[in-house]
């Protein structure tokens, strides 16, 4: 038999004895805890890729299977000319909020794209405090591919 503290792995809420609750007020504190413990770390927690982002003058946001299409097109408008570089946050939440407003803040242009209707895309604004940022958003369970970023992005 086991001895000490019982460990109860679900997706449910949980009082603090690892047992099942929906208790509003066990479940609230349940979920601020762990909120706080997320803003705690967030530094340990957020992670990131940069992608030809050291010239850059437009910077293309994506994350996901999208950011394999924006690779594609950053190599394509390169050999044009068109300094693009990528953001790719890897992490969602928490958000690498800081880096992309610093990022942003060197940059003209800024574009999401992402697989979504914008969520992610309201995210970049909140960031960097700016509401020019364009998107690029499908829904329609089919990919976004190299050759609509390239266009959406010599379109602004």
């Amino acid at each position: 038999m086991f001895k000490g503290y019982r460990y109860h792995f679900t997706g449910l809420h949980h009082d603090k004895n690892g047992f099942p609750t929906e208790e509003i007020e066990t479940c609230r504190k349940l979920i601020q805890r762990l909120e706080d413990k997320v803003e705690l770390h967030k530094d340990e927690l957020e992670s990131y890729e940069e992608f030809m982002m050291d010239d850059a003058e437009i910077m293309i946001v994506a994350y996901g299977s999208v950011s394999l299409a924006a690779k594609e097109s950053i190599r394509t408008l390169r050999a044009e000319g068109i300094k693009a570089g990528l953001f790719r946050p890897i992490t969602i939440w928490p958000s690498p909020a800081e880096k992309m407003k610093e990022l942003a803040d060197k940059i003209d242009k800024v574009l999401v794209v992402e697989l979504n209707i914008g969520q992610f895309h309201s995210e970049v604004q909140r960031a960097t405090a700016r509401l020019d940022i364009e998107g690029l958003f499908k829904v329609n369970g089919r990919t976004i591919s190299p050759a609509e970023i390239v266009s959406k992005v010599k379109e602004l």
